[in-house]
């Protein structure tokens, strides 16, 4: 599920630029944390609201906001909410959604009037702190609050008694005065000599309900550490990151605590191990060539190679990755590339969180052996593994240089990715045990290219349900056009229902009469979160059977049996005139999820039953009415499958 901060008019962007750096950090691996702006409230089709969790209004200017989000957008809001969507409102953002604004009454700042936003049955009045400056730090002061303790089950740290006191920033807060009879929670009251009279002992955090969601509005804003203006906010992690936390807890959400200070978390990039399959005939005589052709030789086991985006550090290795020592000034700029020397496996670590490189060759062959080829396969005979990189799809994709040279088939898989690319722009949450590749293939006919995306998700199913053993009854479908999806049961009202597991995405290059293609995966085996997993659906499958139990799944195993399923199916495509696709229509039929779906095309207007693929690879569907044909791309509509709408890409 997504959270999504506003950042349209009026919102201030050093609060929204660290309200989104918080949030990252707090639910990385949990939630995609994105920015909007009003055009995505404001979309008749509201197709934000089916996969978001939580919207952020940020602190800034509440009648910008008002301006923006007249209307439709309000209404929207309201109707996210109280299907059961959460709201957090910080400083502007709690202004705005409470029933009216009283603020800086008989000064030249004043704002004053109702709100129809209205989540919370309160005023929202201030400023709390006098000498409030817009666009200024002049105005701002380090507050100090009480926190209920008792109610949200916190304890101070160096206290062992009540109250639980923390100083926390503040340029502009409101407090709130809770309208009579309403059922508003009071987490936190301002408790200190530099607030207004008026404001001393006022809420300046309140929770209520609206529909079945919650909403959080907070005067002062947790996500600031203004440390270098306000030492005494110094203690930051100690105490309104607790705060935020526990906050984002009662919202719904499950925030990550990470044991380093958030301050101090850096997002870094570990060497990239390339290894090459024992029986491979491509051997690394591609790395030689492009060393040669563009590196800049450093030392006798040191090459280094600028590139595109990446700075790569080539390290000649003789047996171990451990052999490299890192050096952290350097590798800030170049990524070390780490291999043998004399072409074999380089030792690793063999920890069960990490990638194990041995254990996926062995399945490999395994899988391979199990097929009738002619020649050798070659998809993923070479990997390139790393515990950490900005993207696998950026590394083979982006540089020039370095995608060139490739070997058609190597493959690039990351245990964490910090910028994960998804389709459409959008970004790929990266949570551990997921398996996350990228996998760089040649390919000859252009008009063809639209069905690698279908036969590369037809691969990911069949390798799932071809596991031997019984994984066959696994509920594991696709989304047109490159999600996979499964059925899992609902703890709570154990009904079915639909979760995403993955995602696929797929760039191209046009060179020499040869498209170079990336085909980049994403695919939660081991963590619940923030859907569910391949696992989880095992362990229910297992719990709902007296059948044979089915055995957890390994990253390995399940990227192995994926690139062997592909290149044998690749095969048979592209030995059809044309690299038809009728070979694998039926079997792709059975994986989709939307044979004689009823869907509304909001473009169109006419509401129209899918038929399936046409011969081109464009979703066909009939109009339910005027029984005309209409043909869609892949990549240039939006599908809203759980309300049953198709429309344009904005």
């Amino acid at each position: 599920m997504n959270i999504l901060v506003y950042s349209g008019p009026g919102t201030a962007r050093t609060s929204t630029e660290r309200t989104l750096t918080v949030l990252k950090s707090l639910l990385k691996g949990r939630c995609d944390v994105l920015a909007i702006g009003p055009e995505v409230i404001n979309h008749a089709d509201r197709a934000w609201q089916s996969t978001t969790a939580l919207l952020v209004v940020p602190g800034g200017r509440d009648l910008p906001y008002v301006e923006s989000l007249a209307g439709f957008g309000v209404t929207a809001i309201q109707d996210f909410v109280r299907g059961g969507g959460s709201y957090l409102g910080i400083c502007a953002g709690a202004y705005f959604a409470t029933k009216r604004v009283e603020f800086e009454t008989g000064t030249p700042l004043e704002v004053i009037g109702d709100r129809k936003l209205a989540l919370v049955s309160a005023v929202a009045r201030g400023s709390a702190a006098p000498g409030f400056v817009y666009d200024s730090e002049d105005g701002a002061r380090s507050i100090s609050i009480i926190v209920d303790a008792a109610r949200l089950g916190l304890m101070h740290p160096d206290a062992a008694t009540p109250p639980y006191r923390m100083n926390v920033y503040c340029n502009g807060a409101p407090y709130f005065d809770i309208v009579s009879g309403s059922q508003v929670e009071v987490l936190a009251t301002y408790d200190s000599n530099l607030v207004t009279e008026n404001a001393k002992g006022k809420p300046a955090i309140v929770q209520s309900s609206f529909g079945k969601g919650k909403v959080i509005l907070m005067g002062p804003h947790l996500e600031h550490d203004n440390t270098a203006n306000l030492p005494d906010l110094s203690e930051w992690d100690k105490h309104q990151k607790v705060l935020l936390i526990t906050l984002l807890q009662r919202l719904g959400l499950r925030p990550e605590i990470p044991i380093e200070a958030f301050r101090h978390e850096k997002d870094v990039s570990e060497p990239l191990i390339l290894s090459n399959i024992a029986d491979s005939a491509s051997g690394t005589d591609w790395l030689s060539n492009l060393l040669h052709e563009h590196g800049q030789v450093e030392s006798e086991n040191v090459v280094m190679l600028k590139d595109s985006v990446t700075n790569f550090k080539f390290v000649k290795c003789n047996s171990s990755a451990s052999e490299y020592t890192a050096i952290p000034s350097e590798d800030d700029a170049f990524l070390p590339v780490l291999y043998s020397s004399n072409g074999e496996t380089l030792q690793t670590s063999t920890a069960p969180s990490k990638f194990n490189v041995q254990s996926y060759f062995n399945h490999l062959k395994m899988d391979r052996s199990g097929l009738s080829t002619t020649t050798p396969l070659q998809f993923g005979s070479q990997i390139l593994s790393s515990e950490s990189v900005s993207s696998t799809q950026t590394i083979l994709e982006k540089n020039y240089r370095f995608s060139s040279a490739l070997p058609n088939g190597i493959v690039c898989v990351a245990s964490k990715q910090f910028s994960g690319r998804g389709r459409g722009g959008n970004s790929w949450v990266s949570q551990e045990g997921c398996l996350m590749f990228s996998l760089a293939m040649q390919h000859k006919e252009g008009r063809s290219a639209i069905f690698l995306q279908y036969l590369f998700g037809l691969a990911v199913v069949e390798a799932i349900r071809s596991m031997e053993g019984g994984y066959s009854a696994l509920a594991v479908h696709l989304k047109w056009p490159n999600d996979i999806y499964c059925y899992s049961r609902d703890p709570e009202t154990r009904t079915r229902v639909l979760k995403k597991i993955g995602g696929i995405l797929v760039n191209s290059s046009y060179m020499n009469g040869v498209f170079s293609i990336v085909i980049g995966c994403g695919l939660n085996v081991a963590n619940n979160l923030p859907t569910t997993s391949l696992n989880e659906l095992i362990a229910q499958h297992n719990s709902e059977t007296n059948n044979t139990k089915l055995a957890p799944l390994t990253r390995e195993r399940v990227l192995a049996r994926t690139l062997s399923t592909f290149e044998s199916m690749y095969r048979v495509f592209a030995a059809q005139p044309l690299y038809a696709f009728a070979p694998f229509i039926a079997k792709y039929h059975d994986a989709w999820l939307h044979t004689d779906q009823y869907v509304y095309l909001q473009d169109q207007k006419v509401s129209a039953r899918i038929v399936g693929l046409d011969e081109s690879g464009m979703l066909k569907a009939e109009g339910v009415e005027d029984r005309e044909v209409y043909l869609l791309q892949p990549d240039g509509n939006s599908f809203d499958m759980m309300k049953g709408l198709i429309s344009r890409k904005k």
